[in-house]
């Protein structure tokens, strides 16, 4: 069974200002906006896009875990995805508006089988990602 999420937040700054603080650098911002990944350490010097690889440090139900994560879609300020282990991917949306930029999270797909109930990691997994972009719009508005 996949398990599936979808969140959204309104930042109040331009899109690309909530690129430049939160997707440009995200090896030094997503351990603060993340309430999972404790550091990213960069596996190569080469300019950040499509195909960079970081080894992430951070928890989750069953411990602490490292894993490789790879950015598999890069386009500056709307669309930054990630996928890790088993093939689940993080993808961000970012969709400017007079109000602001509108930041949609998706994460798909996710294999639950092995590691809790179906029900215990869908409410871990929405609170983490709400906590999250939350704090993407902090570090977003904040600087």
């Amino acid at each position: 069974m996949w398990l599936r999420l979808r969140e959204e937040v309104l930042v109040s700054c331009p899109a690309q200002k909530v690129w430049a603080q939160c997707f440009a650098g995200f090896v030094q911002a997503w351990p603060r906006i993340s309430t999972t990944l404790t550091s990213l350490s960069r596996l190569d010097d080469a300019p950040i896009g499509v195909g960079t690889v970081v080894l992430a440090t951070g928890t989750n139900p069953r411990g602490k875990v490292s894993f490789r994560m790879e950015v598999v879609e890069f386009d500056p300020p709307r669309v930054f995805a990630v996928r890790g282990p088993n093939g689940a991917t993080e993808r961000y949306e970012l969709d400017e508006t007079p109000g602001g930029t509108v930041v949609r999270a998706t994460g798909t797909p996710l294999d639950w089988r092995g590691v809790l109930n179906y029900w215990t990691l869908r409410a871990w997994s929405r609170k983490h990602a709400r906590t999250d972009l939350q704090r993407l719009k902090t570090e977003a508005e904040g600087s």
